[in-house]
């Protein structure tokens, strides 16, 4: 029984941490797009229903939950009043959240 125990704690400490996605306090809030598809739902199974280019305002309405590459995707608004959704790893957000690639700069993007 005690192995069995160590067991579990080891396999706790040594397994891979994966980035869950986050409630949605945070939100909306502004940030940038570095360009790329919007799609009409949280991955790349849904159609094109627009476009972005790098430097595009957008509004990050809520995370969704659906995660690529450890980034979440996220529904936003863009463009006059559009809304679609799009992968957190190419745009930035105001304030730091975990499934979003970083801190925004401004409109420049780095």
């Amino acid at each position: 029984m005690r192995g069995l125990l160590i067991f579990f704690l080891l396999t706790l400490l040594f397994s891979p941490t994966t980035i869950q996605a986050s409630p949605d306090v945070d939100f909306p809030q502004e940030g940038y797009s570095y360009g790329g598809k919007v799609r009409s739902g949280p991955s790349m199974n849904y159609k094109q229903v627009g476009s972005l280019f790098e430097g595009d305002r957008i509004l990050i309405l809520n995370g969704t939950g659906a995660m690529m590459n450890g980034y979440e995707w996220f529904k936003i608004r863009y463009r006059n009043g559009r809304v679609g959704y799009q992968w957190g790893g190419i745009m930035c957000s105001q304030n730091p959240y975990p499934t979003i690639f970083r801190v925004c700069n401004g409109p420049t993007l780095q």
